[in-house]
């Protein structure tokens, strides 16, 4: 299964439903079941604009407490539909935005190590999953 490990609070966002598109560089083919690994480091300006765009609220308080607490491990999964160059939502900003759908953020962190680009987890992370049963999934 493929992983991607995106900064601190964006993985938060993402999983959370509230960021569809992820910002990159680089192109991927991929389409399919994603993990998200939640990344040691925190981007001071993704807090800045997570305040900006969602207000300072309760809610907003929490992604932000959480994603703090949440580094370094998957904290969900979703599903990559598509790459594109354009997109209508406010999140996308890149060369190029990895399309979420069906984001679900896990109850606890799965701690592994991060890596460049896209990569495979490893079976004991598979094995440590959450099951899938009773959820909808994507077509």
């Amino acid at each position: 299964m493929k992983a991607l490990s995106i900064q601190q609070p964006w993985a938060e966002a993402i999983v959370r439903g509230y960021k569809p598109v992820e910002n990159r560089t680089w192109f991927t083919g991929y389409r399919g079941p994603l993990l998200i690994h939640a990344g040691q480091k925190w981007d001071k300006d993704g807090e800045t604009f997570i305040l900006d765009h969602l207000g300072r609220t309760e809610e907003t308080t929490l992604l932000l407490k959480s994603a703090g607490e949440r580094r370094g491990g998957i904290v969900g999964r979703a599903m990559l539909t598509d790459c594109v160059i354009r997109h209508d939502s406010p999140w996308f900003f890149g060369k190029y935005g990895f399309v979420i759908e069906y984001p679900e953020a896990f109850a606890d962190i799965i701690k592994c190590r991060g890596h460049l680009s896209l990569f495979n987890v490893t079976s004991d992370i598979r094995a440590a999953l959450p099951s899938m049963a009773g959820r909808a999934v994507a077509p």
